[in-house]
């Protein structure tokens, strides 16, 4: 309504599938409890955190334009979504990394349906190259890389 700049990032953890079969569904129920939490802890108060599926999170960053929103997304992909879990009586360091994919309103389109589709391409073409980082969307096709700032060990 108001035609403010929004960004609309699809994030989705990666290798979800081999934590809840390495660690057990428990864990992996913990470890969705961490991201929300983590995801809170690094994003505004007037951004939204929507659990869209499985293990795919949307998060709206209102009155945010692409330049704002990747600084966002660099914060993110530094952060530290890990905590220690007890896995058959061991302590285990449960890790987790996200892959992304973002656009911007206006310039990624009018409608919902139209920037989660984008976003959404966005997100695999984070998948396909690597996982752990995130991909902007823009109308020149030259999308915009970030990566982690420090590799995660």
């Amino acid at each position: 309504r108001s035609e403010v700049p929004l960004t609309l990032v699809i994030a989705d953890l990666d290798h979800f599938k081999r934590v809840n079969d390495e660690l057990g569904h428990q864990n992996g129920d913990r470890a969705l409890q961490l991201v929300a939490r983590r995801l809170q802890e690094e994003l505004r108060r007037i951004d939204h955190i929507c659990r869209i599926g499985g293990e795919e999170f949307a998060l709206i960053l209102p009155d945010t334009g692409q330049e704002a929103a990747q600084e966002v997304v660099g914060r993110l992909l530094d952060a530290a979504f890990s905590e220690e879990v007890v896995h058959e009586n061991q302590v285990v360091d449960l890790r987790v990394t996200f892959s992304y994919g973002a656009v911007t309103f206006p310039a990624a389109g009018a409608d919902a349906f139209e920037l989660y589709r984008k976003a959404d391409a966005m997100l695999y073409l984070s998948k396909d190259l690597g996982r752990n980082q995130c991909h902007f969307w823009n109308s020149l096709g030259e999308h915009v890389r970030i990566l982690p700032s420090l590799p995660k060990t």
